[in-house]
Order: structure tokens, then C-alpha cells, then sequence
């Protein structure tokens, strides 16, 4: 059995934050999968050797590094190594790391992970993160300064789109980052480009992995718990076969009707029938989006009697009729949209938020936003386009925005990439 092909199977897959997070574990070394730094160390010994960075030291160090990390570790010294490891890490308010592994004040190894070929064609994001992190690293120096300590970015790909990733990350990171001329303060820092699979000769995840249950078959590193050593056998092999999950047959419905449905009916038989549920694609988001396209009314929905309040992508039919009212009235209020989500809550994609923010009834609400406006003003427009955003009627905190904010930045954004 290997789970990560069964989460795999699922609607929606496994995402990059559940591979980042499951990253993140492998690379901490006080997590509870009892092989301590050894993951980590022999992380820095792939990855060191193809690190590109302007001070030929580089390499060396990094590999020092590791040895660093398991000498202290066993040590009990009282100036141990200080080992953080973070998701999601906000670089200085100009992007957001996936995984942070954080070395004393020595060491910060930023790792951009991506598993779908689409995302890993956009490498430049990498340059604003690493501008983030020199900025942080002199925050409370006086000006001009230094950033201090060593900083590597790890752009993580999927093996599928690696021959792209390779010329993308050519093209745009190592060239634009060469012609920054930022000095000598940063070149004691590198950068390197990771596939999850092995190919081409590039470091791999998966040449960790093989590298972690070879040095426990020789007694390089103590033995390894037996679901540990699962864990470990399941991801090389789920990441061998392309992230893919296991080939689950599906029931085949005719006209690709959900088979609990009894009739297809049109948006003025729903007031008659307010009592059933009305089944659409993505939900009250997928609803939303039929709507930004088009008007209901010129709809067929799939219908039932049947109560299906628990089940997922069926919405009561009074909310879809309450949508739809207040869409005619130009969404006077968004609070009649949040009313119809199941939980109270709504989650929805940049360019649907962009859409409502631009009603003509003028919606008032707020985006829910990690680092606030700074954030989202840093940000591409694929990042903002292909995540889903929280919103609410009311700012909870000062990382909520106001939607005419967010439609500013998100249009700004899009005319960057134009």
C-alpha cells in the first residue's frame, strides 16, 4: 500500500503545500521520524555539489555545513546548532518561501516548491524572495549594509517539466540574478535547481531518499523505524511514478449527470422546487464562476429531491436562488453570497474575487490576506490568479483588505505580465 498514491487518488490530489509540508518534516530534524539531521545532512551533500554562487567557497562550505550539524547535534554543547524549520515564511513582505530551514545565523536554505509543470515555468519569483531575505538579514543595520550569513535558494521542480525549468531558470533566474551587480555582499550566496525525481544528472529528492535507506542498509546512520523506512520506500516510488495516484474506475453517468440526480430544470423551475438540491461543479465557487460567464437563467441544473446537505457540490436550491437574486440587483450585498456558503466561510480563486470587487452594485467586502496589501503588492499575477482567497464582510484584523484594494494590486499584477 503506498498512501500517498491513495491521497493522490482524490479529487484534488495532493498540492504543493502537502508536498512542501511533507518536505519540511523529512528536513527537521526534531520531528517524530526519529532519523534526526540525517535527512537534512544528506539534503546539503546533493544539492552542494551543483549550487551555483560566485565565490568558489561556496560548495565547500556547504558541505562543512553538514558536517557541522552532525557533529553538534551529538555533541550536547551548550552552543548546539539552532535548527528552524518553517512553511509558507514571509520574505520580507516580497514573497512567500514554501519551506525556510533556518542554521544558526549562519545558513538560511529557501526552498520554492513546485510539483505542477504550469508553476514551475515562473522562476522568477525567486529573485524577489531572495531580495526579502538580504533584507531581513540587515534590518537594524545601518545603511548601506551587508546581509550576513549565508543564503541558498532551492528552486524545487517536478521531474516532468525539468527540461523547461532548466531553460526558464537559465534564462531568467541565473541571468537577471548575474545582472543585478548587487556586489560583493552577496556573493557569498547561491542558487541551485532540484527536480523531485532523478534525471539529467540534476539533485533530486529522490536521490536523497535512495541516499537516507542506502546509508541505513550500510550502518552510516542508526536504523530506521519501520514506518519510517515505509514512509520513506512509499514517496520514492510515488515520486518516480509523476505524483500520480492509483487509476480508480469511475462510474460512467449518462450525460454526465451526477447519478442522484432526478431531472434537469431551469432557473425559474427552482422556485417551485426550493426545497431540493441543485448540483453544480466547485460548489457555491463553481456557481460563481458559471455566473461570471453568463447569467443563471440560461442554465439547465441537475436536481434532486433527495437530501443532500452533507454532500459535497450540492448547494440547497433557495441558495442558488438567492445568488441569483442578488446578482440581478447588482450583489448589493455580499453578505447574501457568504450566506449561501455550507460553513459560513468562502474561499474563492483571484479572478472571481476581481469580478465581484467590479460589480457594478459595488460590493463591499474584504480579502483575507497573509502580510496584507505589502504582500499581495509583491506578488505575481499567476500567484494571486491560482489561489484561493478568504473573504468576509468585515476586516478581522490588518491583514484584511477591502476589495477595491485588492481589484487595485490584482490589476496591477496583471498589467506587470502584459
Amino acid at each position: 500500500m503506498n498512501l500517498f498514491r491513495v491521497l493522490a487518488s482524490g479529487k484534488r490530489g495532493l498540492n504543493e503545500e502537502n508536498m512542501s509540508a511533507c518536505l519540511a518534516w523529512l528536513l527537521h530534524p526534531g520531528m517524530d521520524h526519529g532519523f534526526g539531521p540525517a535527512f537534512l545532512k544528506a539534503f546539503l551533500a546533493e544539492i552542494g555539489s551543483h549550487a551555483e554562487a560566485a565565490d568558489a567557497q561556496f560548495q565547500g562550505e556547504l558541505a562543512q555545513l553538514g558536517e557541522r550539524i552532525k557533529y553538534r547535534l551529538r555533541s550536547n554543547s551548550e552552543d548546539d546548532l539552532s535548527i528552524d524549520v518553517e512553511l509558507e515564511h514571509n520574505a520580507g513582505g516580497q514573497g512567500f518561501v514554501d519551506v525556510l530551514v533556518s542554521v544558526n545565523d549562519d545558513w538560511v536554505i529557501a526552498i520554492e516548491n513546485k510539483i505542477s509543470a504550469a508553476a514551475a515555468q515562473d522562476s522568477t519569483q525567486l529573485l524577489g524572495q531572495y531580495r526579502g531575505l538580504c533584507d531581513e538579514a540587515c534590518a537594524g543595520q545601518p545603511e548601506p549594509a551587508s546581509p550576513e550569513g549565508r543564503r541558498l535558494m532551492v528552486f524545487l521542480v517536478p521531474p516532468h517539466s525539468l527540461a523547461q525549468a532548466e531553460e526558464d531558470f537559465e534564462r531568467s533566474v541565473l541571468a537577471e540574478w548575474n545582472e543585478l551587480q548587487l556586489g560583493e555582499m552577496h556573493r557569498q550566496d547561491g542558487k541551485v535547481l532540484v527536480s523531485w525525481r532523478r534525471r539529467n544528472g540534476r539533485p533530486s529528492i529522490e536521490n536523497v531518499i535512495t541516499r537516507m535507506l542506502g546509508d541505513e542498509l550500510d550502518g552510516e546512520i542508526e536504523p530506521l523505524h519501520d514506518q519510517t523506512r515505509h514512509t520513506l520506500l512509499a514517496l520514492r516510488r510515488f515520486i518516480s511514478g509523476d505524483f500520480e495516484g492509483y487509476p480508480f474506475s469511475r462510474k460512467k453517468s449518462v450525460g454526465g449527470a451526477n447519478p442522484a440526480t432526478e431531472k434537469r430544470i431551469r432557473l425559474s423551475g427552482l422556485a417551485k422546487e426550493a426545497d431540493g438540491f441543485v448540483g453544480v461543479a466547485a460548489g457555491l465557487s463553481g456557481l460563481l464562476c458559471h455566473l461570471k460567464d453568463a447569467p443563471l437563467d440560461s442554465r439547465d441544473f441537475q436536481f434532486t429531491r433527495q437530501d443532500m446537505s452533507h454532500v459535497q457540490n450540492w448547494l440547497p436550491a433557495r441558495s442558488v436562488l438567492a445568488i441569483a437574486a442578488a446578482a440581478q440587483a447588482g450583489f448589493p450585498d455580499i453578505g447574501a453570497v457568504m450566506a449561501c456558503a455550507p460553513d459560513g466561510k468562502l474561499s474563492l480563486p483571484g479572478d472571481l474575487l476581481l469580478w465581484l470587487a467590479e460589480q457594478p452594485g459595488k460590493p463591499g467586502f474584504h480579502v483575507g490576506i497573509q502580510g496584507g496589501a505589502a504582500s499581495l503588492a509583491a506578488m505575481n499575477h499567476r500567484d494571486v490568479q491560482g489561489r484561493k482567497w478568504g473573504i468576509s464582510t468585515q476586516a478581522h484584523t490588518k491583514q484584511w483588505i477591502d476589495s477595491a484594494t485588492f481589484a487595485r494590486l490584482y490589476r496591477q499584477a496583471r498589467d506587470r505580465l502584459a
